[in-house]
Parts: C-alpha cells; sequence; structure tokens
C-alpha cells in the first residue's frame, strides 16, 4: 500500500520511543543555503491518539506560520479616530451632522481606546437602553448604527479596528405589517377638516389620494411639470432622478388648477419644502384627532397605498405605470391592501 503523501511541511517520526514533529521555518535557510528545521519533542508515546494530536499540532503550525498573517490594529483613541474621520471623509454639513448626532448617542464613555470590545459595550448599551426607554423608534435606532457603522469601517480601514457588523447584528428586525390605507369616510373627513384650517394642506392632501404621489414628489413638484391641457405631470423617479410623465385624473386637473391658482406667481406648487414633512405631519395628525381619527400608525406616505387600492380594478400595468413601479413584486408586496369584505364578496359571487 503507498504511503500517504503528507501535505503539510514538516514531518513526524519516532525518537526514543517518543514523537517528534520536525517542521520547516518559513522562508529561512542555514549557512549550507539548505532549508533550516525546527523540532519540537512532544513527549508522547507513539501511539494513533498521540499521533492524532501531533498532526493537529503540525497543522496550527502550518497555520501560524504558513498563512499569512493578520495585521495588528494601530492604538488610538475614539476622539482621535472621530477627529481623522472628520478631517478625511468630505461629507456635506447635514450629513456630518446626523453622523456626529449618531456618534453622541452611542458613545457614551470618554475617550476611550478604539477597541472592538470597547465599541461593542457602548453598542450593546445603546441598544438594551433604547429598547427599554423607547426613546427611539425602530428606524431611527437603524438609522444611527448604519451611521456608526459608517464610522467604524473608516476606522477598519485604515487598521484602527478590527472588522465590525454591529448594524446587521443589532438592528431590529419586525415582522413585516399588513399595508394600510385611509377608508373613503376617513379621506373625506380630513380633506372637510384641512379646508376649514389650511385650504393649501387640504389640496395636498386631495392630490396625493387622486395621484397616488409621494410626499417629495407633491412638495417639490414646480409650474412646469404639469400640462393641464393634455392631463399630464412629470414626476421624477425616485430612483433614475429622470422625468416620468404620467396621466391624471380629471379630478387631479381640477386640484392642480386650485393650488395653482392659490400659489400666485410662485413656481412651486406648494408653500412647504420636503424637509418640513414633519410639520405638516403634525398638521396632519391634529386633523386626524379633530375628526375622531384613529392614527394607527398611518401618516402622508399612506395616501400613496389608498390611491393604489382606488385603482386596484385598473389592469396591473396601468397601475405600476401611474405609481412609477418598475418591478411588479413592489406593487404587490409594498402597496397592495387586501380588503376581506371585497375578497368574501366577491368570492361568494363566483362559487355561487
Amino acid at each position: 500500500m503507498p504511503r500517504k503523501k503528507n501535505v503539510l511541511p514538516g514531518s513526524i517520526f519516532v525518537v526514543r520511543e517518543q514523537l517528534v514533529l520536525k517542521v520547516r521555518l518559513n522562508d529561512e535557510i542555514d549557512r549550507n543555503g539548505k532549508p533550516k528545521y525546527r523540532k519540537i519533542y512532544t513527549h508522547l508515546s507513539d501511539t494513533p491518539a498521540n499521533r492524532k494530536l501531533v498532526e493537529k499540532k503540525q497543522h496550527e503550525l502550518h497555520l501560524n506560520q504558513f498563512l499569512p498573517q493578520k495585521q495588528e490594529t494601530k492604538v488610538i483613541r475614539i476622539q482621535e479616530a472621530w477627529d481623522m474621520f472628520v478631517r478625511t471623509k468630505d461629507l456635506r454639513p447635514k450629513t456630518l451632522t446626523n453622523y456626529k448626532l449618531a456618534f453622541d448617542v452611542i458613545v457614551r464613555k470618554q475617550n476611550y481606546l478604539l477597541t472592538v470590545e470597547n465599541i461593542e459595550e457602548d453598542v450593546v448599551y445603546f441598544k438594551n437602553r433604547t429598547a427599554v426607554e423607547r426613546k427611539f423608534s425602530a428606524v431611527t435606532i437603524n438609522t444611527y448604527l448604519r451611521q456608526f457603522q459608517a464610522f467604524l469601517n473608516f476606522c477598519t480601514a485604515r487598521d484602527c479596528l478590527a472588522q465590525t457588523r454591529f448594524k446587521a447584528q443589532f438592528q431590529k428586525r419586525e415582522p413585516k405589517k399588513d399595508v394600510q390605507i385611509y377608508t373613503a369616510e376617513e379621506v373625506t373627513a380630513i380633506i372637510a377638516d384641512c379646508r376649514s384650517h389650511d385650504p393649501e394642506l387640504a389640496l395636498l392632501v386631495e392630490l396625493m389620494v387622486e395621484t397616488g404621489a409621494r410626499p417629495v414628489d407633491a412638495l417639490n413638484l414646480t409650474r412646469d411639470k404639469i400640462d393641464l391641457a393634455s392631463g399630464i405631470v412629470r414626476w421624477n423617479n425616485k430612483i433614475t432622478k429622470v422625468e416620468e410623465p404620467t396621466p391624471i385624473s380629471s379630478r387631479a386637473k381640477e386640484i392642480l388648477a386650485a393650488a395653482l391658482a392659490l400659489a400666485g406667481e410662485r413656481q412651486k406648487v406648494f408653500r412647504w419644502q420636503h424637509s418640513s414633512l414633519s410639520p405638516l405631519t403634525n398638521k396632519l395628525n391634529a386633523s386626524m384627532q379633530r375628526c375622531n381619527i384613529e392614527k394607527s400608525g398611518r401618516s402622508f406616505k399612506h395616501f400613496r397605498t389608498t390611491f393604489k387600492f382606488r385603482i386596484r380594478n385598473l389592469p396591473f400595468e396601468f397601475q405600476m405605470k401611474l405609481l412609477r413601479h418598475s418591478k411588479a413584486d413592489v406593487t404587490l408586496g409594498h402597496y397592495t391592501y387586501y380588503d376581506s369584505t371585497e375578497i368574501r364578496e366577491r368570492l361568494d359571487a363566483t362559487l355561487k
């Protein structure tokens, strides 16, 4: 039977009934130009079990000596690393402010050494504290972790910190929620209430319900994007930023005509900026409260899913066109609301 070839450098043999491991030193030669070897006396007798232990040791030596060694990280304090991050990264002021906020929220101790253990301690404390106090929403927690991870990736790339994946490790994974909409009665009540408090806000809500516009689309809409004669609005694609001409209903044309008349000579259709969405959401919440409508986590974006429910009887390709979706699974998975009562009624009618 041929002898099994040893693929690892070195050899195992017996001297005075004890196993000896002979390994080659990495890239070293003696004065005669021959490879240098090192003998390791294991003080183990020659038995099958002991030979396996020595083979394991041989494998470990192979890994330690012949595979590339991991580069040692530099010793640096976290504040020094942050200052280097700020100096090196060409960030916009708003982005830098967001990163600084995440850094201040997560890093709670003084200027400690930048190590994975110290960072993990702060991240775990931040996650546990927010879970107990419920100070931040799950979206905010993930945003902070993502922004903090950008700083950690910067430190890793400069050999100041070992690789970390805190965002993926600690982010809260919640089960997917069902799509929510506003009922026809709720929409009517909200629009009527807004008309009495802020007519322009009422027009904004009506336009979103009638066109399915995203909040950013509606708030950034300008006169030059609207062609009332042909009933076309050129919305910007969320991903490509390319204008997409989209047909609108007759009612949407009436709403836009009223909004343009209210805007006067202003180029923008509505007076608010997209950055004003939070105050606008507060106005919407106040309106819902006055109408005794339960919020249930709904906001401006759910006027878009409401529009999708209203056009559910159109051909599916028409629905995708009006929502400006390029993938069917987005339309079906994130914007389709299933009315159990309607499904049951249609099922009974079909099975009669």
